[in-house]
């Protein structure tokens, strides 16, 4: 079993409070190259550093559905290029997708003119890019919520073209087996769904015809479910991702209807499971639903999504530090007075020491608690600062998951 100890002082405030801090670093989100062709609805991934773009819905006749996809595409960030990939057996949208190891599980959504609602669990293989049938779900739903723990993914809600669902099943990939777990609090569908330091946390989605803004927690150990908070405002078919230890909820809408564009939202929001608070992090370049949002080596990427103009294939990247820090300042100011040694020993033996700002070692424990999860990238790239920096202008190192054995953090105050 792989070990970490980290010494940090947290404050949890049982009152959720809202604070319009927007986001002050000079920061410009550039256009990337976009996708061959618009498409919402679809399943988003990152897997060893590069995005995966599996099936949703193209512009078409079928209105804001638009036309069933079976297309896969990936994304190259160090290229800034998409290429195809075989495509997946059963063309559909509002599909859910969940990561383990080199593996993309892409599980129910709809299919056909006439939407007809799907069980199947389809998992396609990043490395010999080839794809296979698993068992389904016992219910065909669209517009569920998937996430990987572990060796498990947990499915939650969704729509069975009926009514809408509050049954969650997991999938445990060591014994290929579903099973029905406890149920979530309210039917509903298109929530936001992270894994986070032993918890599932889930907010925001559509329930009847209002949106919803509460924020659950799944103990899971217990299996049980709780509402710890609501969010500034109601938002539905949001993108999300865990970065530093909080969670980022992005775009989507506001309205009742099924696909209400017009009421699109333009904001990134962020939420701190520590203290249970919201704050407003940055604008995105335009109000969309159905955004998928993804973070790579310190950026985040916006793809595709659906407009009042219907649906795009534009990509964005922000980056979430400053590339180029002063010569003449310290490598991060604001962090000067916590500091940490990130010791990082390897199955070979081999300890590699780092001194580096908190903010730096929060992102490590995030990202190794995600891959632990089954989740993420291999590699973790660290920045070595001035640390025998020499005649170079940035030296980083890069980590691998699989050859850590345990690693240790020792936080100090540089005074």
């Amino acid at each position: 079993m792989k070990k970490w100890f980290l010494f940090l002082l947290a404050s949890v405030v049982l009152l959720c409070n809202f604070s319009s801090n927007v986001f002050a670093a000079e920061k410009e989100w550039k256009e990337m190259s976009p996708l061959p062709e618009a498409r919402s609805a679809a399943a988003v991934v990152t897997v060893n550093g590069k995005i995966y773009t599996i099936g949703g819905s193209a512009g078409g006749s079928e209105s804001a559905k638009g036309v069933k996809k079976d297309t896969t595409y990936v994304y190259d960030p160090i290229q800034n290029s998409w290429s195809i990939k075989a495509p997946m057996p059963t063309a559909r949208a509002a599909v859910t997708a969940a990561v383990y190891n080199d593996e993309i599980y892409v599980i129910g959504g709809y299919y056909g003119t006439n939407n007809t609602r799907t069980n199947k669990v389809e998992v396609y293989n990043t490395k010999n890019d080839t794809w296979r049938t698993i068992s389904p779900m016992s219910s065909a739903r669209s517009w569920a919520s998937a996430v990987t723990v572990g060796n498990k993914i947990y499915v939650i809600g969704g729509h069975d073209s009926s009514k809408l669902l509050n049954t969650v099943e997991s999938f445990d990939i060591a014994t290929q087996t579903w099973k029905q777990q406890n149920n979530f609090p309210t039917a509903s569908q298109a929530k936001s769904v992270i894994y986070y330091d032993g918890n599932i946390y889930a907010m925001g989605g559509a329930y009847q015809i209002e949106r919803d803004n509460g924020v659950y927690k799944l103990d899971l150990e217990k299996d049980t479910w709780s509402k710890i908070s609501v969010m500034p405002q109601t938002r539905n078919g949001s993108g999300a991702f865990l970065y530093q230890n909080q969670i980022y909820i992005v775009g989507g809408t506001t309205g009742s209807k099924d696909n209400d564009v017009d009421n699109a939202l333009d904001d990134i929001l962020v939420y701190n499971p520590k203290n249970n608070e919201f704050s407003l992090f940055e604008k995105i370049p335009f109000a969309r639903g159905q955004v998928s949002s993804l973070v790579i080596d310190e950026e985040i990427y916006l793809v595709g999504g659906v407009t009042q103009s219907g649906i795009i294939n534009t990509v964005e990247k922000l980056a979430l530090k400053d590339e180029s820090p002063s010569p003449n300042q310290p490598d991060n100011p604001s962090e000067k007075s916590n500091r940490a040694f990130l010791v990082i020993t390897m199955l070979n033996g081999l300890e590699k020491e780092y001194d580096l700002p908190m903010s730096d070692i929060q992102n490590f424990v995030s990202w190794y608690d995600t891959k632990d999860g089954g989740v993420g990238p291999s590699r973790f790239t660290i920045d070595k600062y001035s640390n025998n920096k020499g005649p170079f202008t940035k030296r980083t190192d890069s980590v691998i998951f699989s050859s850590i054995l345990t690693f240790e953090v020792n936080e100090y105050a540089d005074n």
